[in-house]
């Protein structure tokens, strides 16, 4: 655990990031990833649970690129760059903290859109739908099936 307060004051940022996309440095204006076990009850005539299954696994996230960086992405991926599977990984460094990845693995663009406002760089945001996530190396699930 954390030794509080922080006497040296770093703390991860965004800048303290590197996320790289199919192996590939990719800038990112913002990267979000989540994922869930939602377990099942078991119920009959009582108001409390008599048990629960282990539970449905789901992961997904987001991507927001800027519009270069997007059609970089897109070229690398190529024909049918909805339809291919690909890693993404999320390195965390910053002086006087670990340094963590996390690997979102089984990666597939499920939604592409794009934004334009005033003076701003043009984005293009990706939703993601993801098999698993490995946090810091550490599976979400006992037996993980990786393949």
């Amino acid at each position: 655990m954390a030794d509080y307060p922080n006497i040296n004051g770093r703390e991860y940022s965004h800048a303290s990031i590197t996320v790289k996309a199919k192996g590939q440095k990719v800038y990112a204006k913002e990267v979000s990833y989540n994922d869930s076990l939602e377990p099942a009850e078991k119920r009959a005539n009582s108001p409390q649970a008599l048990g629960r299954t282990l539970g449905e696994y789901k992961a997904d996230g987001s991507i927001t690129l800027y519009k270069v960086e997007a059609d970089q992405l897109i070229a690398l991926l190529g024909p049918g760059f909805m339809a291919v599977v690909f890693d993404i990984e999320v390195e965390y460094r910053e002086d006087g903290m670990p340094f963590t990845k996390d690997l979102l693995r089984g990666c597939r663009i499920k939604k592409k859109g794009a934004k334009s406002s005033g003076n701003d760089p043009n984005e293009v945001s990706f939703d993601l739908s993801i098999m698993y996530i490995m946090h810091n190396g550490v599976a979400p699930i006992p037996d993980l099936k990786v393949g």
